[in-house]
């Protein structure tokens, strides 16, 4: 029994780390959004927004920037972005040492089948984030709403709204 409840937390952990680890990725990814600030047309606009890639990527890994480009609005919303990206960090550090604890824990208890429970607990985690993604895109048709689900519990009330 105590084998299926590792395997649980094992499923959920994973459920939660794999989104984190992939949303990480592109947080700190330069060539992301220089690629998505092309394919808007941003840079007929904003020849220097390279520049501000970099600072906002240099913000978020927490060195001090300064952001002549901003308003008053949007340095105090990035100044809640930073926050949250921090905390979004200790979250995935915390994910997975877990995930390994669990892994080792699931070892020690289960030795013969170790690799059969493995495989099952990362094929379902797998599998519901997967689901959980479908579920987003399919809510993602309404753009507005999904944007304003996702600001509302991280952000003060409005200070995302520009």
């Amino acid at each position: 029994m105590l084998v299926y409840a590792v395997m649980a937390l094992l499923i959920a952990d994973v459920f939660f780390f794999l989104p984190l680890a992939v949303s990480r990725h592109y947080i700190f990814n330069e060539d992301y959004y220089k690629k998505e600030l092309s394919r808007l047309g941003v840079y007929s606009k904003f020849p220097g927004a390279d520049s501000m890639i970099e600072d906002m990527i240099r913000y978020l890994k927490g060195e001090n920037v300064a952001f002549d480009f901003l308003n008053e609005n949007e340095a105090g919303h990035m100044t809640d972005v930073r926050t949250l990206v921090a905390r979004f960090n200790s979250l995935l550090a915390f994910s997975a040492i877990l995930f390994f604890i669990l892994i080792l824990l699931l070892f020690l208890l289960s030795e013969q089948d170790f690799l059969r429970y493995l495989f099952k607990s990362l094929i379902f985690g797998s599998t519901a984030v997967v689901i959980a993604f479908a579920a987003l895109f399919l809510l993602s048709a309404n753009f507005s709403s999904l944007f304003a689900a996702f600001h509302s519990p991280f952000f003060e009330n409005g200070s995302w709204v520009f």
